[in-house]
């Protein structure tokens, strides 16, 4: 699998069209996937982390850092 569509598929459009055909639509096929939706957001910001270049950035767009615990809180 190629990283650009890994990230397409693990992003956080995946998460709200999951979240919406669950909660607003209320297709049975989507029933419980609150779980999947909050990995898919905890992957998705773990790539936003991943990928920052700049160093000034703020949030889940900054660089690693020994003080960064943002993705520590679900593990």
């Amino acid at each position: 699998m190629k990283v650009k569509l890994a990230t397409q598929v693990f992003s956080s459009s995946v998460a709200d069209a999951l979240e919406y055909c669950n909660t607003l639509l209320h297709l049975p096929q989507f029933r419980g996937c609150e779980e999947m939706v909050e990995f898919l957001r905890t992957i998705d910001a773990a790539f936003d982390v991943l990928n920052s270049r700049n160093p000034l950035e703020k949030g889940y767009k900054a660089p690693m850092r020994s003080t960064k615990i943002g993705l520590n809180k679900s593990c």
